[in-house]
């Protein structure tokens, strides 16, 4: 296994899961994933294409989900199956979500050949991490 440095290759992943299903519902690859107002975007996105709010968000608290938590638990007050908007938002260790395992699966298997890619186009000069549009 290689190591690849983080500053060198910023790719990070940030998805959401049915829990129910197992499902993906959706799956963003960008240089961060620990931005609120990014993951806060992505979620409005993601009910403007779909068109459907979930009863209930399980996330973890941490400081990225504090925008989507407040977006949903929003709009969710607007429901009349709701009668605390703050119900509709659940917090528990990352660990115990089903989309951990998906995690590891795709870091073993996916960033590993994207970021053995990254390196050969790097060693080729192709690529230049510090350059905002090849990362």
């Amino acid at each position: 296994m290689m190591d690849f440095a983080k500053d060198t290759f910023p790719l990070a992943v940030y998805g959401m899961q049915d829990v129910f299903s197992g499902y993906l519902v959706y799956l963003k690859v960008w240089v961060s994933n620990s931005n609120p107002k990014l993951v806060g975007r992505w979620y409005l996105e993601h009910l403007y294409k779909s068109k459907v709010i979930s009863c209930r968000l399980r996330l973890d608290k941490c400081t990225e989900t504090g925008i989507m938590a407040t977006i949903h638990g929003f709009l969710r007050r607007e429901h009349e199956d709701v009668s605390n908007a703050e119900e509709t938002v659940q917090y528990g260790p990352s660990t115990c979500n089903k989309i951990e395992r998906w995690w590891h699966e795709l870091h073993s298997r996916l960033e590993q050949y994207f970021k053995r890619q990254l390196r050969i186009l790097l060693k080729q000069g192709r690529y230049d991490p510090n350059d905002q549009i090849d990362r």
